[in-house]
């Protein structure tokens, strides 16, 4: 099961980012949005929404700040 992660309210701290389970529950791995750069594209750690397309073999995410969301391919 993939499940996606919000950092906590009271002091911005953890990460934002996806676990995966296994079927007893337990997390086998965590994945956190990145927050560094990548080539010239600087990761900002925001991420609310996931879902998966398996027809098209995709995962998306959506992030964003304040109202503004826009859909990003992960």
């Amino acid at each position: 099961m993939l499940v996606g992660f919000l950092s906590n309210p009271r002091d911005i701290g953890g990460a934002t980012g996806m676990a995966v389970y296994n079927n007893k529950g337990d997390v086998v791995a965590s994945h956190p949005n990145p927050t560094g750069k990548t080539g010239e594209v600087q990761g900002d750690g925001y991420g609310y929404d996931l879902a998966i397309n398996p027809a098209r073999n995709a995962m998306l995410t959506a992030d964003g700040k304040g109202p503004w969301v826009k859909p990003r391919i992960s």
